[in-house]
């Protein structure tokens, strides 16, 4: 008995195209001394909470040492696939210089 059925095989390597970007990054500051960070929790539910708040306060207090900074301001949003409200995003842009996002571990 013969057959002549197909077999489709499918190439598991993807393939990466190049597109132009539609924004730039903003400029990097050389120097933090004297600015306000902000940290921007992703809220991935109780496995990051604490790495999260660990992990940035050993930042912040490695920048403290580093640049003297002015501040901290910490901030959640409430889903993980979600944007970030805009009452959160509004007020890091008014009281931070610059902000760290994460999502923990």
């Amino acid at each position: 008995m013969t057959t002549s059925a197909k077999i489709r095989v499918f190439s598991p390597i993807g393939e990466v195209r190049k597109r132009e970007m539609s924004h730039r990054l903003a400029p990097r500051g050389a120097d933090l001394s004297g600015k306000t960070v902000g940290f921007l929790h992703n809220e991935k539910g109780w496995a990051s909470d604490t790495f999260f708040e660990h992990d940035t306060e050993i930042l912040q207090g490695l920048l403290q040492q580093r640049f003297k900074l002015k501040g901290a301001v910490r901030r959640t949003k409430p889903l993980l696939s979600r944007v970030a409200p805009k009452a959160i995003i509004d007020e890091l842009a008014a009281t931070s210089d610059v902000v760290v996002n994460g999502i923990g571990k």
